[in-house]
């Protein structure tokens, strides 16, 4: 009897016809980004100061700030559109890579498309011109599927299901708040207003974060790492987030009626800067994290900030220390101040520069890195005893001990091939 059934499993008939959509839809959204950016150019080369840093600026300090700075009237603009297209371009090739490697499952759909949406500029913090009718009605739809969109993601990285089973229903809430937000959007109903939905959002937003948190400490190895990398960029997100509404809000860094146009303009340059590649880093770590976490081990990203943050910080106040003492003694000593003072410590610095490291990392390690310090330890315990062991059955014993102790697998076993000088020994 023939055997008819297809070895690769078949995937659902809706699920064949959601693929091809969802590259049909991510082909036209990525039309749009490239065409939302292109009518932001032409803008700006009839007009230069058709984009500025937000609404508390006006064209006439945009200008007195350039001016005060010696900068082309067109600097700020190509600022902004190097940053947007960058923004575009990350949001762009993180959302068709996924679809690319991940289009066999209903999540890597999902995961590409919110990422496309991302793609069309709404998340750069520029005062941008006035779009045309259609495309602001367009953009008014799309954004009530972007937030919650990305929000749920909370809920589904990285494989898809909810964990634990009870966050189901808040999931389901932003559901609900996607299709409620396009359905008033679409028919224009009058007097909604965001502060209904703002604690309902708030309350998802923090059973998503315990989601992420209860994921990593119940899933295993590989997805710990998946989680590991949103969540780095996730944290990097929100406090600097937090920290640009401190500085636009409070602090007023970036408002040219607080201080000089010319300061201002810095601060804010600074400040769009780092807001976008925060934004782009969120992309970037769901990629890591879904395609390349076997190459790419965050705990080797942290470590290395760890020691290298520590390291710079230390040799910066040994430099500042020091220069400050030797130009101390020298105008004592010859009553004015003297270059040397600079060449010493930067000497100092780079006689202490590997010891200094060695023992900023084994402190780092003892202390957050306990794992990789007691297999590091085991190691040079092993090396030791090597070098003075000569009983081959001991030697191995402690080999297979060393290898348990620091990689600890399932099971463990050595083979050792026979000697020739034994063999004969033997028959001999």
């Amino acid at each position: 009897m023939q055997n008819n059934i297809d070895p690769q499993p078949l995937l659902p008939r809706l699920f064949r016809l959601a693929r091809p959509a969802a590259i049909f839809i991510g082909i036209l959204l990525s039309l749009l980004a490239v065409y939302q950016w292109a009518i932001t150019m032409q803008q700006v080369l009839q007009n230069p100061f058709a984009i500025l840093p937000d609404d508390n600026w006006k064209v006439a300090q945009l200008q007195s700030a350039l001016a005060g700075l010696n900068l082309p009237s067109g600097f700020f603009a190509a600022c902004a559109l190097l940053l947007t297209l960058l923004f575009n371009l990350a949001f762009l090739a993180c959302g068709w890579l996924i679809l690319w490697r991940r289009s066999r499952d209903w999540f890597g759909l999902y995961l590409g498309m919110i990422l496309l949406l991302w793609a069309n500029g709404l998340g750069v913090f520029f005062s941008t011109p006035p779009e045309s009718p259609w495309l602001a009605t367009l953009t008014s739809y799309l954004s009530w599927i972007m937030w919650p969109g990305l929000f749920l993601l909370l809920y589904f990285f990285p494989s898809g299901h909810v964990t634990p089973r009870w966050a189901r229903w808040f999931a389901a809430v932003l559901g609900v708040l996607i299709v409620y937000g396009l359905v008033i959007t679409i028919l224009q109903v009058e007097g909604f207003s965001f502060a209904i939905a703002a604690p309902l959002i708030v309350i998802c937003l923090l059973v998503g974060g315990f989601s992420q948190i209860y994921r990593y400490r119940h899933a295993g190895p590989l997805e710990q790492q998946q989680v590991k990398w949103v969540m780095l960029a996730l944290l990097f997100y929100i406090l600097v987030f937090i920290a640009m509404l401190l500085l636009i809000n409070v602090v007023r860094i970036g408002d040219p009626s607080t201080s000089t146009p010319s300061r201002a303009l810095i601060a804010s340059l600074l400040i769009l800067a780092v807001g976008n590649l925060a934004y782009i880093a969120l992309p970037l770590s769901m990629v890591l994290g879904m395609l390349r976490y076997r190459l790419w081990d965050v705990d080797i990203i942290l470590r290395r900030t760890l020691i290298y943050a520590a390291l710079t910080g230390t040799l910066a106040l040994v430099f500042l220390g020091a220069v400050t003492l030797l130009q101390a003694v020298f105008s004592a000593v010859s009553g004015q101040q003297s270059a040397v003072a600079t060449v010493i410590s930067t000497l100092l610095i780079a006689a202490l520069f590997s010891p200094l490291r060695r023992r900023i990392q084994h402190d780092i390690d003892r202390r957050f890195f306990r794992q990789k310090y007691n297999a590091e330890q085991a190691i040079e315990r092993f090396a030791a005893a090597a070098r003075q062991q000569t009983d081959l059955d001991q030697l191995s014993t402690e080999l297979l001990a060393v290898v348990a102790e620091t990689m600890q697998p399932e099971s463990v076993s050595l083979w050792l091939k026979p000697s020739p000088k034994r063999e004969m020994a033997r028959y001999e």
